[in-house]
């Protein structure tokens, strides 16, 4: 992208130029390099995230909620309360107890 509009990058400290042939392979080289790495980085997370699912293990942020006050909330919200309602009862947002309510 640099090269079609005419920039070249010269690296004093490492002794690299992208003006000549040389450099343009050592930078195609660096590219495939970061890629690769980025490939196996994605790879060993979304391993690890399924060897913590298979463990059992919750993933991301805990629940503003208690599970007594989510059961709570389900009560509520089964026996007609509104969603608006229960979320002032509990101190929570709206958005938390739709999905609380929600979960099988």
């Amino acid at each position: 992208m640099l090269d079609e509009r005419g920039i070249t990058l010269r690296s004093i400290s490492d002794g690299i130029t992208t003006s000549g042939p040389t450099g343009k392979l050592v930078l195609t080289i660096m590219a495939g390099v970061a890629s690769l790495e980025r490939s196996v980085t994605a790879e060993r997370s979304k391993e690890g995230i399924a060897a913590a699912r298979a463990r059992g293990q919750h993933l991301g942020r805990p629940s503003s909620l208690t599970p007594d006050q989510q059961s709570l909330a389900k009560r509520l919200r089964a026996s007609g309360e509104s969603y608006n309602s229960i979320a002032r009862a509990l101190g929570t947002s709206k958005t938390t107890v739709i999905r609380v309510t929600r979960q099988v």
